[in-house]
């Protein structure tokens, strides 16, 4: 069966067809005399992303009265690369994977792939990334606090200036973001904010820790929308908060961890998994620095965060936009406060606060490792 490039949405797949194959019909869409090529021909380029997933295995990934997790191999590529084109036939779909697997070939030495099973992340990506946050978080708090000596995390921080720049954006000058302060609290004066130059990052001697920031290093933190910013200091029903507009001086340079750094060309990547791993340990800071600060908790829990941010931060970028956990909006913390300006502190009063909850159940077997 072949198959031509009007099949796929991937550039580098159609420029391979183009450039490798034949005129003739495609099998997978309505186009005729057009460049097609054998689909097993494309397995070369396929088996990276491929070997980023695995059967599911009984007592690693599910247990015996458990349902085991994943999708066939056909639908969950699919599902997390959408590598198949509004044209392609998805009534064939199974068709293209079996031919391009050689699912019906048979041979002593080539056992077909299972293509129906169930397939989860092959090269175990979240089990990874937490075995090197907690290997990061031990190697920081435990052995050496500024220095890494892990070789292991030596090599995906080398890697990870390359992953940056896919995430990197540029704030235009101008852009208005938001900061909130809780207060004032004194009688006379509730019916006024804090001044403008009360609203921005703390003074040296009154700087604490915090997901981005070490001690005594003040960085700023603002907000993308009034609700975000006044969501983030937690306020009570009644409470005022001063709320401080800034405006960005300058044009900011800037990570993005909001979005999922979607790769949106798996095709003729070199070191594929590797680039998935990289994207992950972003989302896993990018999850760091939108929890909330836990009082109860040491200082030294935040560090691991703390080194990734000055790891950005050395590499030149003016701060990083990450999610808010209390609200829909955006946070980003800028490392020097300069780059924006306080315009004016207007003063809220907060009408109402509403929790969601769920009931804790406890899990009769024990934790998977995978989602």
């Amino acid at each position: 069966m072949i198959c031509c490039p009007n099949c796929f949405n991937s550039p580098n797949l159609k420029e391979h067809i183009l450039e490798k194959g034949f005129t003739d019909n495609c099998d997978f869409c309505s186009s005729i005399d057009i460049k097609c090529i054998e689909v097993s021909d494309l397995y070369d380029m396929f088996s990276p992303l491929i070997n980023l997933y695995r059967e599911a295995e009984r007592g690693i990934d599910y247990y015996d009265n458990d349902e085991p997790p994943g999708e066939n191999l056909p639908d969950v590529i699919n599902h997390d690369w959408e590598i198949f084109s509004e044209e392609f036939d998805y009534d064939k779909m199974n068709d293209f994977f079996e031919e391009l697997v050689n699912y019906n070939y048979h041979s002593k030495d080539f056992e077909p792939i299972n293509l129906y099973g169930f397939w989860v992340d092959g090269n175990e990506l979240d089990y990874s990334v937490e075995n090197l946050w907690d290997d990061l978080s031990d190697h920081l708090k435990k052995e050496r606090r500024f220095i890494i000596s892990n070789e292991r995390i030596e090599n995906i921080l080398s890697r990870l200036p390359f992953a940056l720049e896919r995430t990197y954006t540029e704030i235009p000058a101008g852009t208005e973001f938001y900061r909130a302060r809780v207060g004032p609290d004194d009688a006379d004066e509730k019916w006024r904010p804090f001044p403008r130059k009360e609203m921005g990052a703390p003074p040296l001697e009154k700087t604490q820790g915090g997901r981005a920031n070490p001690p005594g290093i003040p960085f700023l933190y603002l907000a993308n929308s009034i609700s975000t910013a006044i969501s983030e200091v937690r306020p009570w029903k009644g409470a005022y908060v001063s709320v401080g507009m800034f405006r960005a001086s300058e044009l900011l340079k800037v990570i993005d961890l909001t979005g999922l750094f979607y790769i949106s060309d798996p095709f003729g990547i070199s070191e594929l998994g590797f680039l998935v791993e990289d994207n992950a340990l972003l989302r896993r800071l990018s999850k760091e620095l939108s929890e909330p600060i836990n009082p109860s908790k040491s200082q030294v829990e935040y560090v691991p965060s703390q080194f990734l941010t000055e790891f950005i931060r050395d590499k030149g970028y003016h701060g990083i936009i990450y999610p808010s956990a209390l609200d829909s909006g955006k946070n980003i913390v800028l490392f020097d406060d300069k780059l924006t300006t306080c315009r004016n502190v207007k003063l809220f009063c907060v009408n109402d606060i509403k929790y969601k909850h769920s009931r804790v159940i406890k899990e009769r077997s024990a934790a998977k490792r995978f989602k």
